[in-house]
C-alpha cells in the first residue's frame, strides 16, 4: 500500500443522496470509483491522504482443502442485522473441494471443542433458496463462504461472540 486517500464527501458523493446515512458503497465508494475509473478525476481529487502507517493488516488464519471436506474458520456480529457468519475459506478452494449448488453438505461450527452448531445445510446462491430460518452457504463478500440463516440472525440464534474465530468444518 503506498497511498491511500480519505473520500471527500463534499465532492465525490452521488447527488441527491447527501442526507443518506446508509449505502455508502453505491452513494460513496461506487460512485467515487466509477469518477476514478472514467478519468473525471484523479486519485489525488478523491480526498486528502490517509497515513499508510496506520493500516493494520490482517492474517487470514489457515483453512484446510480435501476432496469433499473443508475446514476453516468463521467470524461474526450478532450486533449486526443478520448475524452472518463470514468465513476464511475462499469460494473458488470450496468449489475445488468439489461441492455443488443446492447440495445439502453437514456443518459443523465449533469454539473451543464445544459444537454450536451442526446440521444439513444447503450450498445455494441466495437466501431465498432455503425457507425461512433455514441455514445456507453461500458464496459471502470479498470472496469467502458464509453462512447465515435466513431472515433470522445467525449469530444471535447461536450466541456467537463478535472477535472470536470458530472452528468451521463442511463435509460433503
Amino acid at each position: 500500500i503506498t497511498d491511500i486517500r480519505e473520500i471527500d464527501e463534499n465532492i465525490n458523493r452521488y447527488k441527491e443522496s447527501e442526507e443518506v446515512d446508509i449505502f455508502h458503497g453505491r452513494d460513496l465508494f461506487s460512485y467515487t470509483a466509477a469518477r476514478l475509473a472514467s478519468g473525471i478525476i484523479t486519485f489525488d481529487q478523491v480526498g486528502k491522504a490517509y497515513s499508510t502507517k496506520e493500516v493494520i493488516k490482517y492474517e487470514i488464519p489457515p483453512y484446510h482443502v480435501a476432496r469433499r471436506k473443508v475446514t476453516g474458520y468463521a467470524f461474526g456480529n450478532k450486533e449486526n442485522d443478520f448475524g452472518i457468519m463470514t468465513t476464511n475459506i475462499p469460494n473458488r478452494e470450496f468449489i475445488y473441494a468439489g461441492f455443488n449448488l443446492y447440495e445439502k453438505l453437514d456443518v459443523k461450527l465449533s469454539f473451543e471443542g464445544k459444537t454450536i452448531f451442526h446440521d444439513k445445510v444447503t450450498y445455494g446462491r441466495t437466501f431465498g433458496d432455503v425457507d425461512y430460518g433455514a441455514p445456507v452457504l453461500y458464496k459471502e463478500v470479498a470472496l469467502f463462504l458464509g453462512l447465515a440463516l435466513n431472515m433470522t440472525n445467525f449469530a444471535k440464534t447461536y450466541d456467537i461472540e463478535s472477535g472470536k474465530s470458530y472452528e468451521i468444518s463442511i463435509e460433503g
